[in-house]
């Protein structure tokens, strides 16, 4: 089917659609980190990006959309240090009252 579906399962729609979904997934990260007109407080901006992180976690999980096995776990490792350092960064927003906590 050509190189952008190279590694991916194309027997299902749901693993099909994997690229769509990584492009849609940047383009949110673009609209939230750096539109001026939403004004998105840090903190929100930060629970979106998990809430991003952690649904591509489940969906690489549970569809494992590319043929290599190795690389469904390489996929699930990322988005996991990913979402864990993403969340490390909820330490310095507002939602902690005292910085000494």
């Amino acid at each position: 089917m050509g190189v952008l579906y190279d590694d991916i399962i194309t027997s299902k729609i749901s693993t099909r659609i994997n690229n769509f979904l990584q492009l849609l997934r940047r383009a949110i990260f673009f609209l939230v980190a750096f539109n001026p007109i939403t004004q998105i407080s840090f903190g929100v901006q930060i629970l979106i990006c998990l809430y991003m992180t952690l649904f591509f976690n489940i969906y690489v999980g549970y569809l494992k959309p590319f043929k290599n096995g190795l690389k469904n776990k390489t996929e699930l490792f990322n988005e996991a240090t990913i979402f864990y350092s993403t969340f490390m960064l909820l330490m310095f927003t507002d939602f902690v009252p005292k910085a000494e906590t």
